[in-house]
């Protein structure tokens, strides 16, 4: 067994049938899968307890690379940003639009991914920093606001983009001061068609995105 192939509790179960003549029930397969994995790529807890030697790492090899992180009163994770030196220095020739999202992680613990990314001169996306948080609340939106500011600082052709979600709005204003906030196309067309099914819309919204507008 390797951490690349694809091995779920049901291949466990076959395998040890057909090799070794062996039942094994699901929920055998499924732990001894699970430690299986933990000799390879080491626990959960593990990763954690490294964090901060691998950002020592990260800058070392990186210099420019910028990390944080955040216990809570107990000393246990609760945040953590980075922010590569190479993302960093193409910020310099990236369009000034920043689009940010969150993602669900499904590991033991769970939490949220945040990324953060912009677009070159090429038209191509440029990732510049990620964070992984508890989940997106008002809190952790703020704590990775007021690291991207940090980083990449603020001015006032600056535009932050993102879903409608509340924190984020509310994460944003309570770090950014004279930058825009705008909602994403994408998941503008997204609620419309969720909200009026019936409605064909998206022929007329896309023209209706993509019109410049001025002194509004």
């Amino acid at each position: 067994m390797n951490d690349k192939a694809p091995c779920r509790p049901s291949d466990v179960i076959n395998y040890m049938k057909i090799h070794h003549s062996v039942n094994i029930s699901y929920d055998k397969a499924w732990r001894g899968r699970e430690i299986a994995l933990n000799s390879i790529r080491g626990t959960p807890e593990d990763s954690y307890a490294m964090l901060s030697a691998f950002s020592d790492a990260l800058i070392r090899n990186n210099p420019g690379t910028y990390t944080a992180e955040e216990a809570d009163d107990e000393g246990r994770f609760k945040f953590y940003f980075m922010a590569l030196a190479a993302s960093i220095d193409a910020w310099n020739y990236c369009v000034p639009v920043i689009s940010v999202d969150g993602a669900a992680m499904k590991n033991k613990y769970l939490g949220t991914l945040i990324s953060a990314c912009t677009v070159d001169g090429n038209s191509q996306i440029v990732p510049l920093a990620f964070a992984v948080v508890d989940s997106e609340n008002d809190l952790s939106w703020s704590w990775f606001f007021r690291n991207l500011k940090a980083v990449f600082e603020e001015h006032n052709e600056m535009v932050i983009v993102s879903d409608a979600h509340k924190s984020i709005e509310n994460g944003f204003n309570a770090v950014y001061e004279i930058a825009e906030h705008g909602l994403c196309a994408f998941h503008l067309l997204k609620n419309l068609k969720k909200n009026h099914k019936s409605l064909p819309m998206e022929d007329s919204f896309n023209m209706c995105q993509s019109v410049y507008t001025t002194g509004i």
